[in-house]
């Protein structure tokens, strides 16, 4: 069996609902807002793969 890393590019987009005086105080307190943690803020998620390589070759290990 081998190991191997992957490299993962994740996208998330989240709606935030703000009260401000202007859409750029808008944005700001959205972006002072926004976390990567779930916080009840409806979530939508992209995941792409960049890369693998493999770390180990533990067949080969084991046979030796």
């Amino acid at each position: 069996m081998k190991t191997y890393e992957i490299e993962i590019c994740a996208k998330i987009t989240k709606t935030i609902t703000v009260e401000a005086m202007s859409e750029d105080a808008a944005a700001d307190a959205a972006h002072e807002i926004f976390s990567v943690l779930s916080d009840g803020h409806d979530e939508h998620y992209e995941q792409d793969t960049l890369g693998i390589v493999v770390c180990s070759c533990d067949d080969e290990m084991e046979a030796a």
